[in-house]
């Protein structure tokens, strides 16, 4: 049967491409609770005498170690997995890839205090693990700012606030920002950035904003 020799066919999903004009810049949030203010920082690493990693933003090198370089190098490499989709041996080829998420974490503010949620892969389908609880959060933080009068009615959407996350971040975790118990209502930018993404939950209709701060 001729059909079984045939090449199997691939369907383009999604696309995204660098654009090299946009220029990244480092910010300072100061947040006292009734006002915030981002502040622009010309050198991190002088400012707190760290040097952070750039693929996760999280982890942090004391720029007075010896072994910095070597310690970034090792951390780095254990940030994201590479997964090859295509391989081709010719001189013309090359090789066609994607990243697959390792680690997420976030910092939520509410009237009990600030607390961190954290998933790494090693749970399955962590990402949504983590939207989950990023929602019941929100039902925590909408509780706290109830009106007194329950009867009056009350929109609410919850800031989660990214830095330098349109490029990159949102482009790993966007496929589960659609699933079952939630949906993308509102889209703000192009295919390559995307500046605002507002996210609702099907049962309890909260709504998380997605913004990159830097952009927005």
């Amino acid at each position: 049967n001729s059909e079984k020799h045939q090449a199997p066919k691939y369907y383009a999903i999604q696309h995204y491409k660098c654009d090299v004009s946009i220029r990244d810049f480092k910010e300072l949030l100061i947040n006292n609770g009734a006002n915030a203010h981002i502040l622009y920082v010309s050198d991190v690493q002088a400012l707190t005498g760290y040097r952070y990693c750039d693929i996760c933003k999280l982890q942090a090198f004391k720029t007075s170690n010896p072994n910095i370089n070597r310690d970034m190098k090792r951390h780095m490499e254990n940030q994201t997995f590479e997964k090859f989709i295509q391989k081709n041996f010719d001189e013309d080829s090359t090789v066609i890839s994607y990243l697959i998420p390792y680690y997420i974490a976030s910092t939520v503010k509410n009237k009990s205090g600030i607390h961190s949620l954290c998933y790494d892969i090693r749970k399955v389908n962590f990402l949504n693990q983590w939207l989950d609880l990023v929602f019941e959060e929100a039902k925590q933080i909408k509780r706290d700012n109830m009106y007194e009068d329950e009867s009056i009615p009350q929109h609410f959407e919850m800031p989660v606030i990214g830095f330098n996350s349109a490029k990159f971040d949102v482009s790993l975790v966007f496929k589960n920002l659609k699933s079952k118990n939630w949906r993308i209502i509102k889209h703000v930018g192009s295919g390559k950035i995307a500046k605002l993404i507002i996210v609702r939950h099907k049962d309890t209709h909260i709504q998380l904003r997605f913004v990159d701060a830097s952009i927005y």
